[in-house]
């Protein structure tokens, strides 16, 4: 009985070749961009899981009372982790220290190497996130001072073929390890990117550039804890409230508070992304994903709903003469399910396919690429055989119960109206919500781009146009380098600071408004600068003067004592926040930072943007400090500068011969700071244009239906005089409404994603309904392009051929 459904099916498939083709070309496009949304979300929900107690184990996070409202952080201060161990003997706690910029490993042999990924970690850490440790001592080999556990590839990397036990490099040229483990590479689903483990003593203030013995500093540092058995987080609230109480400085303990957050949060909590090491992918960023996908596979799975419903006319003779021979109703649904079927296998092996080789496409534009292979994925192989059996049935069972109650006799009378109940009016509701899917997705895709235009476009409130930034791995030689690289005859300013306005290296403090409410403080960034920093940037003032090098040369090397009084710049953010005017604010003085020293403020710049446009201006002092100069940023001259560029790097590699040389473009770090965006723009592009393509292969469908249905109709209009143009608008009339129709439906759904979209920006663009319309009108065309194609061919029929038998 199978083995007949199934060469009926055969049968029938080849026949209808075209709308074979259709229905198998759209159902692959959406089960291709379905299997690739789930394996990115998978990929995306297996974060941290692989760890030996994922559900009881979490971060040490800082909450901050400030004025201007409640901030988060996971850093934390580095001697938190022994005094959580001696105040909660029940915990497993381990203290890291992990910074995602490059650092210079040396080999003896005079080799050198810039990698990522390097952790210094206490032992325990061995015992609460998982490592592969295949060769070493275990958790003794970060018990050594000079310990560190390699993974496989840096290993190979940097030793080639060469036993790496044993071996020794130097870090940062300022310390001496020896490699005391290898492990096999950490698995790409791990919130923590680690290519190496350093021992957390090894950690020095050498190292670090400050002590990591003091409760108020806080760079890189986290802690991690495994909670006891059957305990839940909030039993330790109060408890951590007051262990923050007994060890944070009098003057912080009132505002900060620790708290915990799960580990298996860590990737997917945009709540403290600005901590993280590695990329933060937002559950809502997973739950528009998983929209999508199931979206445009609607859009196929209508495809196929309207294709069969419209061959219902064709086939009602054939349902009609075996009704009348016999056959029962079950037996015509079996037979329409296998049709359908054996349709949903062939699109979902051609949509696999599809889905492999779009693979590198996809990780061309993903944070993270994806590794894992959907050919040879039995959870993935798993779900595409569960896919297309759902699309089996949803597909295939409404087309099946209409196909098969068609009433023989009705059908053998040629009473035509009788055999499509209903199927005019889901067509047309299906087309509608086809094309309201595309005119969401091309809306976004115009959005995102329009607000991506507007970041890159943007007045960021300074200069930004061929500067370079070089690192300074140390600061004495820093005005020696400045002033030779002044002497470059390419080089129009150069600069030193902690980096340029845009940029994660400024630091993060406080600042007292009243000494007579010393727990009361803004926080603040401080921007470490030089006298040629405002000029470089091209900083405007909106009162007052700007640092001289008189004030610099007063600047002690060392971090200024308490009592010490020095000048400083801030911004209209911090003067808007204390209330004043930037001309009453000169003068003022105010308590900075954990050593209590203070400012006096002798210049208000006007405000300019010191992160992405994600975020506002926020209050901010630049002060001169040259123990603080980590960056010297140069100006270059727009006619040489490859030729500026070489002499440039032989100046600093003069001065610093035992470390990598390394620099960015202004312009380059700016455009980092919105991948996401960029990224979100080309997945609208691609979705809209397979969601579009998909929708177009079934207006195909049905104009070859409709046009096959009125093939006399058309004909006698031909006869008595109808030109090419009246068939075609004869045609493309109800499609017009339909898609004009989908409009209604699209256009305020796109507007209100957008507008939530768009709420996630400080600065973004305003809504314009132009886009909206452009969306519509852009559907529109291509519609109309896909039915004009087969109209025009329909008109030129010869009406002969369709009147012959008349």
């Amino acid at each position: 009985m199978f083995r007949n459904d199934l060469l009926i099916a055969f049968r029938h498939l080849r026949k209808q070749s075209l709308f074979t083709l259709l229905n198998v070309t759209g159902l692959a496009a959406g089960i291709a961009c379905c299997l690739l949304v789930y394996l990115f979300v998978t990929h995306e929900r297996s974060f941290d899981r692989q760890h030996p107690l994922p559900e009881r184990t979490y971060r040490v996070v800082e909450r901050t009372r400030t004025p201007n409202g409640e901030e988060m952080g996971a850093t934390t201060p580095y001697p938190l982790a022994e005094a959580l161990r001696e105040e909660f003997p029940e915990l497993q706690v381990a203290g890291i220290h992990a910074q995602g910029d490059d650092h210079q490993l040396t080999l003896a042999d005079g080799q050198k190497f810039e990698e990522n990924g390097v952790v210094f970690a206490e032992p325990q850490l061995l015992d609460i996130l998982s490592f592969d440790l295949i060769r070493g001592e275990g958790k003794t080999a970060l018990a050594y001072a000079d310990g560190v556990i390699l993974a496989e590839s840096l290993a190979q990397k940097l030793f080639g073929n060469a036993d790496p036990m044993g071996q020794t490099f130097r870090y940062d040229n300022e310390v001496d390890l020896t490699v005391r483990g290898l492990m096999r590479d950490p698995a790409d689903n791990m919130h923590l990117p680690v290519r190496m483990l350093i021992a957390r003593e090894a950690l020095s203030e050498k190292v670090l550039g400050f002590p990591t013995d003091r409760w108020g500093l806080r760079m890189a540092g986290f802690v991690y804890v495994i909670l006891p058995e059957g305990t839940h987080p909030a039993a330790y609230t109060d408890r951590l409230a007051a262990f923050g109480k007994k060890y944070l400085p009098p003057n912080n303990a009132e505002r900060h508070t620790f708290a915990l957050q799960p580990l298996l949060t860590i990737r997917s909590d945009e709540t403290y992304a600005g901590s993280n090491v590695g990329p933060t992918v937002s559950t809502t960023y997973l739950w528009f994903f998983s929209m999508v996908g199931l979206l445009v596979l609607a859009v196929a799975a209508i495809n196929f709903v309207n294709l069969a419903t419209a061959q219902g006319v064709r086939r009602a003779r054939e349902v009609g003469v075996r009704k009348a021979i016999g056959a029962e109703r079950l037996q015509l649904i079996r037979q329409f399910l296998t049709e359908t079927a054996v349709m949903t296998v062939l699109a979902s092996l051609s949509g696999l396919l599809l889905a492999e080789l779009m693979l590198p496409l996809v990780n061309g534009f993903l944070e993270q690429p994806l590794t894992e292979r959907l050919i040879t994925s039995p959870r993935l192989l798993g779900f595409l055989a569960l896919l297309t059996l759902l699309l089996t049935v949803l597909s295939g069972l409404y087309p099946a119960f209409v196909l098969s109650g068609y009433r023989p006799t009705a059908v053998l009378k040629g009473q035509r109206g009788s055999v499509t109940p209903g199927g005019l009016w889901l067509r047309r509701s299906l087309v509608i919500a086809q094309f309201a899917v595309s005119v969401a997705l091309l809306a976004g895709m115009f959005i995102v781009g329009r607000q991506l235009r507007y970041f890159q476009n943007r007045d960021l409130g300074f200069r930004r146009d061929l500067i370079i930034n070089l690192p300074l791995p140390q600061q004495q030689v820093s005005t020696q380098l400045a002033e030779r690289l002044r002497r470059v005859p390419g080089v129009q300013a150069v600069s030193l600071g902690v980096g340029t306005p845009v940029s994660e290296m400024q630091f993060t403090t406080n600042l007292t408004p009243d000494p007579a409410t010393p727990n009361e403080r803004i926080s603040i960034d401080v921007k470490t600068v030089d006298a040629e920093y405002p000029a470089m940037f091209d900083l405007q003032l909106a009162a007052g003067r700007w640092l001289t090098l008189s004030d610099e040369m007063q600047m002690q090397d060392t971090i200024p004592a308490d009592g010490s009084v020095v000048p400083m710049v801030v911004n209209e953010a911090l003067v808007k926040t204390l209330g004043l005017t930037p001309e009453a604010a000169l003068g003022h003085r105010y308590v900075i930072g954990l050593y209590d020293y203070q400012g006096e403020i002798v210049g208000v710049t006007k405000d300019f943007h010191l992160s992405s446009l994600h975020n506002r201006i926020t209050p901010m002092v630049m002060l001169n400090f040259p123990p603080f100069y980590l960056s010297a940023m140069v100006q270059l001259a727009p006619d040489r500068v490859p030729e500026t560029l070489a002499q440039v790097q032989d100046v600093w590699s003069g001065l610093y011969p035992e470390y990598v040389y390394s620099y960015q473009f202004l312009d380059d770090h700016l455009a980092t700071l919105y991948q996401r965006e960029e990224r979100i723009g080309k997945l609208f592009r691609f979705f809209a244009g397979v969601a579009l393509l998909i929708a177009c292969l079934g207006l195909i469908g049905l104009v070859a239906h409709t046009v096959s249905q009125r093939t006399k109709e058309i004909g006698v209009r031909k006869v008595l005089g109808a030109s090419i143009a009246d068939i075609v608008i004869l045609l493309n009339r109800e499609f017009t409404f339909l898609v004009l129709g989908s409009l209604l439906i699209g256009i305020p759904v796109a507007w209100w994603g957008m507008h939530q979209w768009l709420s996630g920006f400080a600065y973004r663009i305003p809504l314009n309904p132009l886009w909206f319309l452009l969306a519509g009108l852009t559907a529109l065309v291509v519609a109309w392009l896909t039915v004009s194609f087969q109209s025009v061919r329909a008109a030129r029929s010869n009406p002969v051929h369709s009147l012959k038998n008349e």
